[in-house]
């Protein structure tokens, strides 16, 4: 009863937070801000289950046979860094899911009794951490059509490589390219949908393991990863990680058009230090980028829909500061008088107009915004 009771709360959950007015790129928090969720506006969603350090003392620690408490190094800040990254890249935002909770307090890759054992907090934590990944796989396809969910990890295994997971076992990925392409295998993928419905006809190996498939972009970028054309499978006796509770929950293995993975990330060269996860983030999201337009995305991927062109800098016809803006924006224009300028949402919708000088800003919450001169848009960031 119980258990009929917590999914009926995630259902409400879900279809609340698909009801949020959300603003892309903008951080939204459950209860004690235990998960936080980064709105998105791409076919593009990323999971970060094992990345939080909070360990507050009124949520007992997990302790258990089968529990694992480790954290998963930096992915936390590695998701935050793909977001960056794929912003700067296609000024687009992807949807981003992080557990702030230390593993030991909630384990948000696992099934909910073994991830909260029970405690009504962590519960409530696990609860938003899926529907904030279910809502945006539902605004995705209604948006979209399909898209991808990656499920962030870190791993500590002797070999120093990626290793990317479509639920598929080691000994799985040692047949031939033929033998995965059977349905017995293909009903077992985390992208079973993309296996029979991609825009170049690709079979499931090629997506797995061919010369575009995400494994071979990253090793040819410089990412030793399995599987890829380089290595196709994991040798016996190797350490490998194909995917775990989100991979089967939020991949199309059980339905849906939304195509799922985990990637665990080796230490050196990735987590190692700031400017190699930068790097990796900038690698990882220009692959994804050019996955998604080359299976996925049968309008092609440039900006995404309902979003507005960007200009990093100002021309020389205006100069708005502060940028971060807090109490007010102040604007000038050579010839204000010939100028349109107004403070839009990422949306394009305005909401006030901007006088010559200063304009007070005090009634606007804080998010990314755009002022437009004519036909031209300037991010600005508004931080109280």
């Amino acid at each position: 009863m119980r258990i009929l009771f917590l999914f009926f709360l995630l259902f409400f959950q879900k279809n609340q937070a698909i009801a949020q007015n959300t603003v892309p790129g903008k951080s939204y928090f459950s209860n004690n801000n235990y998960i936080e969720y980064i709105a998105g506006n791409s076919p593009f969603i990323v999971s970060a289950p094992h990345g939080g350090d909070l360990k507050p003392s009124d949520i007992p620690d997990r302790s258990c046979t089968a529990c694992v408490t480790g954290k998963d190094g930096s992915t936390q800040e590695l998701a935050r860094d793909i977001a960056n990254a794929f912003y700067k890249q296609t000024g687009c935002f992807p949807h981003i899911i992080i557990n702030r909770l230390h593993r030991i307090k909630l384990d948000a890759n696992r099934e909910i009794v073994e991830a909260a054992l029970g405690n009504p907090q962590a519960e409530q934590a696990w609860l938003a951490f899926q529907s904030y990944i279910d809502s945006a796989k539902t605004q995705i396809t209604k948006q979209f059509g399909t898209g991808l969910y990656i499920d962030l990890h870190a791993h500590g295994h002797a070999i120093q490589r990626l290793e990317l997971g479509y639920l598929l076992t080691s000994t799985e990925l040692q047949n031939t390219d033929n033998q995965i392409n059977i349905n017995t295998y293909i009903n077992e993928s985390s992208i079973k949908n993309l296996a029979s419905n991609n825009l170049k006809n690709a079979t499931h190996s090629q997506l797995l393991r061919g010369e575009k498939a995400i494994g071979t972009v990253l090793q040819k970028r410089g990412y030793p990863s399995v599987p890829s054309m380089q290595i196709p499978f994991p040798q016996t006796g190797e350490d490998y990680f194909n995917g775990g509770y989100n991979t089967n929950r939020h991949g199309s293995r059980n339905g849906g058009k939304i195509e799922g993975l985990q990637i665990e990330c080796h230490y050196t060269g990735v987590r190692d230090s700031d400017t190699n996860r930068k790097k990796f983030a900038d690698s990882l999201s220009l692959t994804v980028r050019e996955f998604l337009s080359d299976f996925i995305l049968k309008n092609g991927f440039s900006t995404c829909k309902g979003t507005i062109a960007t200009e990093n800098v100002l021309n020389n016809e205006c100069r708005i500061f502060p940028n971060p803006a807090v109490d007010f924006i102040e604007l000038s224009c050579e010839d204000f008088s010939q100028q349109e300028a107004a403070l839009v949402d990422f949306y394009g919708k305005k909401i006030k107009n901007l006088s010559e000088n200063k304009t007070d800003i005090n009634d606007i919450e804080n998010g990314i915004y755009f002022v437009k001169v004519k036909n031209k848009f300037y991010k600005i960031l508004i931080m109280k």
